[in-house]
């Protein structure tokens, strides 16, 4: 700290380094002994006089220094395009602005009232015209620059601590730490346990920066230029090591006559939980093949209220036979204490629709619509893709339905072709107008559900690792749905000012989860 003769106390260049990473706590940009001359430790208490008392030698230093007080008040900051000096070309003025300052963009043709309709869906409004902003300007004569005007007052609701990692100009990345995640790595620690070891480090989610999500798509890079091969012995210490920690981790397995191993099924307790209270439309897939031992793949999952994907389960079975899918099958319900699907949505085999009627007799049995496309694509022209597509969803009724399945057959002349006839006796599995009451939560496709890059599948060991996290903690499993929790209170959809449902809309939007409202919304 220096004195410039005025009692304007300076922050020093080496303070404000221009690695914007490194700052996380108040205490690492200002010295101390500034926080006590002007009487106040928190930057989130400092007033237009407070501010005042500070000089910065360059605009890093202005930026910095308020977007620590924007994350101890709870918003996020923008930059606004700095003025220019007319004579030399050089930034004499720097304006920092609220976020949600402004309003949407409107588009050629748009008036205050009246909206041009979109082809797009339009994204959440995250501005509400706030007039929250902060100007520094340059002093030629002293060479630094100082606060000049300070509007603290906000038109909107501050963001909570636990979600500022969310935010765009407080949010971290992985890549800080990579000399730890590798040296951990290279010890052997799986991700999740990787994730715990920095939170446990740096102290908090909040002071980390990132998300688990983050942390698993940087290793999962990192994974993909690796190998090695594990056994299954390897795979069995590990799941039967986590259920004897953990009561609410579930893992059954059989074994052949020459005690190999044979079906294996797996879930935590957070992918129970998930399965109770979201698995009412559940969908499975064996695409998949782990190459090391030629085993399918199968992937249980469903989707949550805020529309991603969860995954109820994990299996491997030695074929694709009915057998083998019962198994899987009544190792879900034994997880899920008895709960059964009400819908199941499945790739078209025939061992699988064998299964399901045996298991789950009362469910609803889906085609995925992606499967039935490609089927009809390589049996067909485009022209009749598009026809066949009006059968599924543009008839609402089982008449217009028979009426339009006659006029697609007819004009492509594909009648008797046995392709098309089994696609006709399925109708009841795929069409719109047969299965009107049924609930699907909106789940049409599996592949968009499953999207597994393929060539990490080489190994065994990896293969639950990668794509199964075991979550134990619960304050883990809280952080996971914080950015959902963020965006649903903080953004809310747009609502068109012309529409005769506008107040309807507006109601249901305060009701629903964001993901869920565009669902009803359609």
């Amino acid at each position: 700290m220096e004195d410039q003769g005025n009692s304007n106390t300076k922050v020093t260049k080496r303070t404000f380094a221009s690695d914007r990473q490194s700052y996380k706590q108040p205490n690492e940009i200002i010295d101390p002994d500034t926080w006590y001359e002007i009487g106040k430790n928190n930057v989130g208490d400092y007033n237009v006089e407070d501010v005042r008392q500070i000089s910065f030698l360059d605009m890093e230093a202005c930026y910095e220094f308020y977007k620590m007080y924007a994350r101890a008040k709870g918003f996020d900051v923008r930059i606004k395009t700095p003025t220019l000096s007319k004579t030399d070309q050089v930034p004499i003025t720097l304006t920092l602005l609220c976020n949600r300052e402004g309003e949407r963009a409107k588009k050629k043709g748009e008036s205050k009232d009246e909206e041009v309709e979109r082809q797009r869906e339009p994204k959440p409004e995250t501005k509400c015209n706030c007039k929250a902003k902060i100007v520094f300007s340059y002093d030629k004569g002293m060479k630094v620059w100082k606060m000049t005007q300070f509007w603290e007052d906000h038109n909107h609701k501050m963001v909570d601590p636990i979600h500022m990692p969310f935010m765009r100009s407080h949010k971290e990345h992985p890549d800080k730490h990579e000399e730890e995640i590798e040296q951990m790595r290279l010890a052997g620690t799986p991700t999740c346990g990787i994730y715990r070891n920095l939170v446990a480090i740096h102290g908090t989610h909040e002071v980390l920066g990132y998300s688990r999500k983050s942390l698993y798509n940087y290793c999962e890079f990192l994974r993909k230029k690796e190998g090695g091969d594990k056994d299954a012995e390897t795979v069995m210490a590990y799941l039967l090591g986590k259920q004897q920690n953990n009561p609410s981790f579930f893992v059954e397995y059989t074994q052949d006559e020459h005690e190999r191993l044979d079906k294996l099924f797996w879930c935590d307790g957070q992918s129970r939980n998930d399965y109770k209270a979201f698995g009412h439309v559940l969908a499975f897939d064996t695409t998949y093949k782990c190459n090391a031992c030629r085993k399918p793949f199968v992937v249980l999952v469903g989707v949550n209220q805020n529309r991603k994907t969860v995954v109820f389960g994990c299996a491997l079975i030695v074929d694709e036979k009915t057998e083998s899918f019962v198994w899987v099958l009544n190792q879900m319900i034994k997880a899920g204490e008895g709960f059964k699907p009400l819908t199941v949505i499945t790739d078209g085999d025939r061992a699988m629709a064998c299964a399901i009627k045996e298991v789950l007799p009362q469910a609803r049995h889906r085609l995925c619509l992606w499967h039935l496309m490609r089927n009809i694509q390589g049996h067909s022209q485009n022209g009749f893709s598009s026809g066949f597509m009006t059968c599924v969803n543009k008839c609402h009724t089982i008449e217009d339905f028979e009426v339009a399945w006659k006029e697609l057959i007819t004009h492509h002349k594909v009648e008797g072709e046995k392709w098309v006839e089994e696609l006709y006796d399925s109708r009841e599995k795929w069409s719109e107008a047969h299965m009107r009451g049924y609930f699907f939560g909106g789940l049409y496709e599996i592949i968009t559900r499953m999207n597994f890059p393929i060539d990490v599948l080489s190994n065994f060991f990896l293969l639950f690792l990668v794509y199964f996290p075991f979550r134990n903690e619960k304050h883990l499993e809280i952080f996971d749905d914080r950015e959902d929790e963020y965006k649903n209170i903080h953004e809310f959809p747009h609502v068109p000012k012309g529409d005769c449902f506008r107040d309807l809309q507006i109601a249901a939007a305060n009701v629903y989860t964001k993901a869920s409202f565009m669902v009803v919304k359609r």
